[in-house]
């Protein structure tokens, strides 16, 4: 296979997954939601915004990358690899240049780390027990 379709194929299919990854963060949220008690209602909204937000944030993190050239699909072998370019091996020099460039993406930043500076997931444990079916629960 050329390495120009395996690219084209890699960047495709990454951007298939995030999709993915919010339909099923929808789909979760609702169910959870909709067995939460009320006291629990606020703590899981917040969960469930702060995944769409990281989905997000990777997937403008992934464009910027196409955009400036800056990334070979060619080169991946897995969407993890993928993922963990965009997250663990993000660098300065990008993370300024991309604010620079996108102001919602400072705003969607902002926002990551305002629900990290009081998040509590020990407190998210019995509200998504709750949401996840008895046969799914290991």
């Amino acid at each position: 296979m050329r390495t120009k379709d395996r690219a084209a194929r890699v960047r495709d299919t990454f951007r298939e997954y995030l999709t993915s990854c919010r339909g099923h963060t929808k789909t979760i949220a609702q169910r959870a939601l909709a067995v939460s008690s009320p006291g629990q209602e606020p703590l899981l909204r917040n969960c469930f915004r702060f995944q769409s937000l990281l989905i997000e944030r990777q997937s403008m993190r992934f464009n910027f990358l196409l955009k400036s050239k800056a990334i070979d699909c060619a080169l991946f072998e897995s969407l993890d690899d993928i993922g963990a370019r965009l997250d663990k091996d993000w660098m300065e020099a990008e993370e300024g240049a991309i604010r620079e460039r996108n102001p919602h993406y400072g705003d969607v930043s902002g926002e990551i780390e305002a629900i990290k500076s009081h998040w509590d997931a020990d407190a998210l444990t019995a509200p998504l027990l709750k949401a996840t079916p008895r046969s799914e629960i290991p």
